[in-house]
C-alpha cells in the first residue's frame, strides 16, 4: 500500500523541516511526498530544502507560478498522486511517528467504500506543545455519521492535517476553489452529500502548530458576506439549528467586528425556516446577548 502525502506550501521555508523531519520518522514508510507550492516568495530556499531530503525520501516539487490558495494546490496534489490512501499535511504542522501506521491500518477495513478517516491532534504553538500545554482537538467524535452535525452542533473540529481519504474518496471529491475560508469544513460537508463513510480516530496522530495567535476565520478571509453566502450555498444540508449555530459562533463574532452586527439580523432572520421553535428560541436569545455586548462596548 502506497500512501501519497500532499503538502501545500506559501513562504514555508522557515519551518517546513520539522514537518518533512517527522514524515522521516514515519514508522510506515510506504509513501510519496508531494509539495505544491503556491508562488512562494521564498521558492528558492524552499527547493533547496526539498533537494536535500530528496536522497532519503521520495518527494517532489510542483510549483504554481500564480498565487491561488489551497484548495487549488490541494486539488493539484490529489490529480498528481498515485497511492491507494491520501494524506493532507499543511506544511506547518507536525505529525506523530505512528500516523501513517495508524492510518494504513484502519482503511484496511475499508478497501471498497469511499472513506475518510480524521483524528485528534494537539493544538498550539510550538511553545505550547513543548511544554506539554497543548489543547486536544476533537475532545470528541461524531456521535453519527452525520457530519454536519458533528462540526455544526457539536463543537467538532476536522482539521485539514488530520485528514486522510482513500482513493475511492479521491475519484468523487475535490476542494471547493472559490472558497477563501471553510475549505475544510465544505470538503467534509460535500463528503457527506456524497455518502462517504467518516471514521474517527480517537489518538493523538498530529501537532496543529499555531504561528500566529491573532489568526481567525476574520484575519483568513471570512467577512460577512462571505457567512452569508456560504450558508446559502449549504442550505441543502443545514437545519434551522446548525444555522443557528453557526451565527452564534462565526457569523455575529465576525458582524461585530466588522461594525455590521445590526445589518445582519433581518438577513439571518430570512434565512432561517419555520419549523422549529426551539431554533428560534435559541435565535433570539443570541440576538439579544450580542446585542447586549454590542452596547457595553459602546458605553
Amino acid at each position: 500500500m502506497l500512501i501519497s502525502i500532499i503538502i501545500t506550501t506559501r513562504n514555508s521555508s522557515s519551518y517546513i523541516k520539522k514537518t518533512l523531519d517527522a514524515i522521516v520518522s514515519q514508522t510506515f514508510q510506504s509513501y510519496e511526498v508531494l509539495v505544491i507550492d503556491d508562488a512562494s516568495d521564498d521558492i528558492s530556499e524552499l527547493t533547496k530544502i526539498i533537494e536535500n531530503y530528496s536522497a532519503i525520501i521520495t518527494i517532489r516539487v510542483i510549483k504554481q507560478r500564480t498565487k491561488t490558495n489551497a484548495s487549488v494546490t490541494r486539488n493539484i496534489g490529489i490529480k498528481n498522486s498515485i497511492g491507494e490512501i491520501i494524506c493532507f499535511l499543511d506544511a506547518d504542522d507536525i505529525w506523530r511517528e505512528n500516523k501513517l501506521e495508524v492510518v494504513a491500518k484502519v482503511f484496511d477495513d475499508f478497501k471498497n467504500e469511499s472513506t475518510i478517516v480524521f483524528h485528534q491532534s494537539l493544538r498550539g504553538t510550538l511553545n505550547d506543545i513543548n511544554a506539554g500545554k497543548g489543547k486536544i482537538v476533537p475532545e470528541t467524535g461524531p456521535a453519527t455519521n452525520n457530519i454536519v452535525d458533528y462540526l455544526m452542533n457539536e463543537h467538532g473540529v476536522i482539521q485539514t492535517s488530520t485528514i486522510s481519504i482513500n482513493r475511492k474518496s479521491a475519484e468523487i471529491l475535490v476542494f471547493d476553489e472559490s472558497l477563501p475560508r471553510h475549505q475544510d469544513i465544505q470538503f467534509c460537508f460535500d463528503a457527506y452529500k456524497n455518502k462517504v463513510n467518516f471514521i474517527f480516530v480517537e489518538q493523538i496522530l498530529s501537532n496543529w502548530i499555531i504561528l500566529d495567535r491573532a489568526s481567525n476565520a476574520h484575519t483568513k478571509g471570512a467577512n460577512v458576506d462571505f457567512c452569508l453566502g456560504w450558508i446559502n450555498k449549504n442550505r441543502s444540508v443545514l437545519t434551522d439549528k446548525n444555522i443557528v449555530n453557526y451565527l452564534s459562533n462565526v457569523l455575529f463574532l465576525i458582524a461585530i467586528k466588522e461594525k455590521a452586527f445590526f445589518r445582519t439580523i433581518p438577513i439571518s432572520v430570512a434565512l432561517l425556516g419555520c419549523n422549529s421553535l426551539i431554533a428560534w428560541r435559541k435565535f433570539f436569545i443570541l440576538v439579544f446577548s450580542r446585542v447586549l455586548k454590542v452596547f457595553k462596548r459602546k458605553s
